[in-house]
């Protein structure tokens, strides 16, 4: 069918283009590692990438998030979690 390949091609390609422009979004704000009693001012949260699904070991591990402050500004933050690999 070819209305299905060139359908398939078109969502392939918007597809494609919205990831790279997220991709460079994400990329082009500078990241701030959180320390205890920082100061935040989220408003809402974009996307949280963590590490812990290709990380078995137990212990403490990097997250990132992306998020929107009061003014819709975006902001990356880098923070410690416990990894779910640790019996408790």
């Amino acid at each position: 069918m070819p209305f299905g390949d060139n359908m398939q091609k078109i969502i392939f390609f918007i597809a494609f283009v919205f990831i790279g422009i997220n991709a460079y979004a994400l990329e082009a704000t500078e990241a701030h590692t959180y320390f205890y009693g920082d100061d935040l001012d989220i408003a809402s949260v974009v996307l949280i990438k963590t590490s812990d699904s290709i990380n078995f070991d137990c212990g403490a591990l990097s997250e990132e998030m992306i998020y929107k402050d009061s003014n819709g500004k975006e902001h990356k933050l880098i923070y410690k979690v416990v990894s779910k690999s640790c019996q408790w």
